[in-house]
């Protein structure tokens, strides 16, 4: 079995947040690192962000998984990646979710504030009371099951 060795440890516990930083620590995860690529593997952050919201215009009409399924093939084409031999992961410089942020955010919203309300509101209740987390799934993606099950597991 593969284990993390000790001398890349700190490498890959801070390839995507500074764990010496208080504030950005382990419990803040999800912010991008761009100190880890190099310009000429990929758009810049806020070229993705400019692509990401012309997906969006482009495939206008089709339903959100359609467009999210667009969005994410076009980050993934054109992010940066780094590689590093203490890792055995390459990384990606959209750990920050840019998709969520620009597409699936204005999804949730326009399901709990404009078409179901009543149903936004109760969310938010039980949210707050620590009772529940809820949100449509726009933030995964499901593989054809039938396929993966035919593979086989190792």
């Amino acid at each position: 079995m593969y284990g993390i060795k000790d001398s890349d440890y700190e490498y890959v516990s801070n390839k995507y947040y500074n764990t010496r930083d208080p504030e950005g620590g382990i419990g803040s995860h999800f912010r991008r690192n761009d100190g880890l690529f190099k310009e000429e593997t990929g758009l810049s952050p806020e070229e993705i962000i400019s692509g990401i919201r012309e997906v969006e215009r482009e495939y206008q009409g089709m339903s959100h998984p359609e467009i999210k399924a667009q969005a994410i093939a076009f980050v993934l084409k054109n992010t940066r990646i780094s590689c590093d031999p203490r890792d055995i992961f390459p990384a990606i410089n959209m750990i920050d979710r840019q998709v969520e942020k620009y597409l699936i955010g204005k999804w949730s919203n326009e399901v709990f504030s404009e078409k179901i309300p009543e149903v936004g509101e109760r969310m938010r209740r039980y949210e707050r009371s620590g009772k529940v987390t809820i949100w449509p799934d726009y933030c995964h993606t499901t593989p054809v099951w039938r396929r993966v099950l035919s593979l086989g597991f190792a």
